[in-house]
């Protein structure tokens, strides 16, 4: 047993998380708060993999140590703790609930200190199961679903290779679980803990590159990706451009009229329901894909779009159109818009 061998047997889970942690450095995309619990995930998992390699070392030796009881505790305890953290991170908020599980699985595994109920070493170096030696399956198991419904609440509906993701994060957090608990292979869970923080990350810069800066909205770019592979899915399009833009900025300035754009796109955000997918295609042009729908439900969602637009200090022209060529239907609801946008003119002329 060595510092050599221990950086040895864990060399890719320490350059991996050290490689994450100096792109939190300068990290543009994750909030604070979610920096800070994802270094403190990293911080658990490399204290894991220490407590693991010791645990195993003196699971080796011919007679009983207080030192195999300190590390097996860690093992059993920071396991959950580091899905609970994983929860917190896909949140980007601490939930102080979600720390009672953890809690009590800690103070099950503590009593393994002076106690037999959760599990024992005897003389012979030999580990023995208490009654409650389970517990750390079941809180492991909790997070694990309630990681799975963050997941699924984070992620978009839309896009099938998200959903693929959320799959794919399923399938290997149980084959991960299969193979630690009931197989003792050790080191997996560390690894897949420290892929899976990889995965997430890349998948919200992925997020962020599809987003326009200002608004929050799907770009310009995304709006032809989704035109081009959603065709059969596009039942109708609105085209949107907000009144006298370019007035705002000329007398308020140019942050006022951000400030504009994005109430205008929490309006549609918040009007809007899963099955429409919003874009700013320009700076004050906005277009909305509406997606396996009938008619009725397009030509409601215009009019929630109005009221809710109404409400607010700004205006905005609209056209909708309704058909099976998404082509068609934008040069269709661009007319449609463009004619509104001239009557609008008109009469405040």
């Amino acid at each position: 047993m060595s510092i050599q061998d221990f950086v040895i047997q864990n060399y890719i889970l320490l350059v991996v998380c050290t490689g994450i942690l100096t792109i939190t450095v300068y990290d543009v995309y994750l909030g604070r708060t979610t920096i800070h619990i994802l270094r403190w995930i990293l911080a658990v998992v490399i204290i894991l993999s220490i407590a693991d390699y010791f645990e195993s070392w003196t699971g080796s030796l011919d007679q009983r140590t207080e030192l195999r009881v300190l590390f097996s505790f860690l093992g059993y305890t920071l396991r959950p703790v580091v899905i609970m953290l994983s929860i917190f991170m896909v949140y980007h908020r601490m939930n102080f609930l979600l720390l009672i599980p953890a809690i009590i699985n800690t103070m099950v595994y503590g009593t393994a200190f002076f106690s037999e109920i959760a599990f024992s070493i005897d003389e012979n170096n030999h580990f023995i199961r208490g009654p409650l030696g389970y517990t750390f399956i079941l809180v492991s198991i909790l997070y694990v679903v309630l990681l799975c419904i963050a997941l699924v609440r984070s992620f978009e509906s839309r896009h099938g290779y998200e959903w693929l993701l959320i799959v794919y994060f399923l399938a290997v957090a149980l084959l991960t679980s299969i193979l630690t608990i009931f197989f003792n292979v050790d080191g997996l869970f560390n690894l897949t803990v420290t892929f899976g923080i990889i995965l997430y990350y890349l998948h919200i810069y992925i997020q962020h590159t599809k987003l326009d800066a200002l608004t929050g909205l799907y770009n310009r770019q995304v709006f032809y990706t989704d035109m081009r592979k959603y065709r059969s899915a596009i039942t109708g399009i609105i085209s949107i451009d907000m009144n006298y833009l370019k007035r705002l900025n000329d007398s308020q300035g140019h942050q006022a009229g951000d400030l504009g754009l994005k109430t205008l796109a929490e309006c549609f955000l918040r009007t809007s329901g899963t099955r429409n997918w919003i874009y700013r295609i320009g700076g004050d042009e906005f277009v909305i894909f509406c997606t396996r729908q009938k008619e009725a439900e397009m030509k409601q969602l215009l009019e929630n779009l109005r009221r809710s637009v109404a409400e607010t200090d700004y205006s905005c022209s609209f056209g909708l159109s309704i058909g099976t060529d998404p082509d068609e239907m934008l040069r269709e609801s661009d007319r449609l818009m463009y004619e509104e946008k001239a009557r609008f003119k008109a009469g405040r002329e």
